[in-house]
């Protein structure tokens, strides 16, 4: 009961809040620690329980953060120890860099020593002699600590930190002016005065150049790597506001920016927590189980009111698909119509396809036994033609090399268009000797070349 840090438990349904946020009543003071609640009990107003009969739901509260306490050291919050035991779970013992990454605020040293200390109960030191221990102590202490290091930027790729410079500085082309500028004796005063003038304005930009080297070591963005992944973390509200006061860091200092920053956040996130509650009240909500029901209903209906607008934007894209699909299956309706049964006439199916009426007869004829549309036919037609024409005669073997059809249809179209006159078999023989096949013949003859 209470809150220790041990366990603490909801004095009403004696739920576990272990880990969890609760409620502390600011008047109430029972025998046993303060009046503890869990958020579902707080939200529906509980009164009169056993160990504080005097409690009433007008009363004043705070809010309780489990994690904000320490447990071993003062500087590491409970936060930052599941962060730890997380980050040893997930990258393995020794991977201390990716560790202090996934921990973002202590370095790799800080979070070995730590966890050596407090977890394994280990020494840091590998020797017990008091002799070798002072020595060790003494000569650690002149070298420069980790957080000397972060600060010098050695975790930068492209500062020197015993230098105190960077690989490519600010205006890093300042010293072309400057380059080829020499004082003589006999230099005019107007030229010596702009020369001056050079050598101002070159001064100007090496204390520019020196402000903004100070602006990042003090600021600490030396280590990028490490601040990029601390603002990964945020929401993207919080990374807005970040971005857009960022102008105003170079009239604050460190401290005085991050208390101006971590001001706007908590407004923000005060100011959405509001709307939110004044959205549930709006709607009758009064629990939190109501709530999500709610959070779940709305998101369905927004991720189907999205899907709906998408479909509308590119109606074009489902009416295709609907009509492509309606085309493939008339045309396989169409060349399957003896297979399923249909006594229809096929000239009157040839008469009604595009193209029907650029053909003869006999032709509407050929394409309804050989199941193929006017168009295909045509295109046949005027290769083949054109071919004979070229060559002055056409045999069987070049032609189907050419249409890549059916073997046994394109010999038939070959034979049709060797009677009609239209192409010639062989060199020797002429048009004048060609005549087209009887009308009462032709459909029998052609009907046993059908395999």
């Amino acid at each position: 009961m209470g809150e220790s840090k041990d366990k603490v438990s909801c004095q009403y349904c004696t739920r576990d809040l272990t880990r969890l946020i609760r409620i502390t009543c600011a008047e109430c003071k029972p025998e046993k620690g303060p009046l503890v609640l869990c958020i579902e009990c707080f939200s529906v107003g509980v009164e009169e329980i056993p160990c504080a009969p005097e409690h009433r739901k007008d009363h004043s509260y705070r809010v309780s953060d489990c994690l904000a306490y320490s447990i071993y050291e003062p500087e590491w919050t409970v936060d930052e120890e599941l962060l730890l035991l997380e980050g040893i779970e997930m990258f393995g013992m020794g991977n201390w860099k990716d560790i202090a990454d996934h921990v973002a605020s202590k370095t790799d040293k800080k979070c070995e020593a730590h966890y050596m200390t407090e977890y394994l109960k280990l020494d840091p030191t590998p020797d017990d002699s008091p002799v070798k221990s002072k020595t060790n102590s003494s000569s650690t202490s002149s070298l420069p600590t980790e957080e000397d290091k972060e600060k010098m930027g050695g975790a930068l790729a492209g500062y020197l930190p015993l230098r105190g410079d960077f690989d490519v500085e600010h205006d890093n082309d300042a010293e072309l002016i400057l380059a080829d500028m020499e004082f003589h004796d006999d230099d005019h005063p107007t030229e010596r005065e702009l020369k001056l003038k050079v050598i101002s304005i070159y001064n100007a930009k090496l204390d520019e150049r020196e402000r903004r080297k100070k602006f990042v070591i003090e600021h600490g963005l030396l280590d990028y790597k490490k601040y990029q992944q601390v603002e990964r973390r945020r929401p993207k509200e919080e990374r807005e506001i970040i971005a857009q006061v960022r102008p105003f860091a170079r009239f604050h200092s460190k401290e005085d920016h991050d208390t101006f920053v971590s001001g706007l956040i908590a407004a923000m996130r005060l100011r959405k927590q509001i709307a939110q509650l004044q959205e549930y009240r709006m709607h009758g909500i009064r629990t939190l189980a109501e709530a999500e029901m709610f959070e779940l209903d709305k998101k369905k209906k927004e991720t189907e009111q999205a899907l709906q607008k998408s479909r509308e934007s590119a109606a074009y894209l489902y009416d295709s698909a609907r009509n492509a699909s309606g085309n493939r299956v008339r045309n396989s309706r169409w060349l399957n119509r003896e297979q399923d049964g249909e006594k229809t006439n096929a000239s009157g199916i040839i008469d009604g396809a595009p193209g029907a009426h650029l053909l003869t007869p006999k032709e509407k004829e050929l394409c309804a036994r050989l199941q193929l549309l006017p168009k295909q036919y045509l295109v046949i037609k005027d290769v083949l033609v054109r071919e004979s024409y070229r060559l002055g005669h056409l045999d069987v073997n070049t032609a189907t090399n050419m249409v890549h059809i059916d073997a046994t249809k394109t010999g038939q179209i070959y034979d049709f268009f060797v009677h009609a006159g239209w192409v010639k078999k062989d060199g020797k023989s002429s048009l004048t000797k060609i005549r087209p096949p009887a009308p009462e013949e032709s459909p029998s003859k052609k009907q046993k070349i059908i395999p």
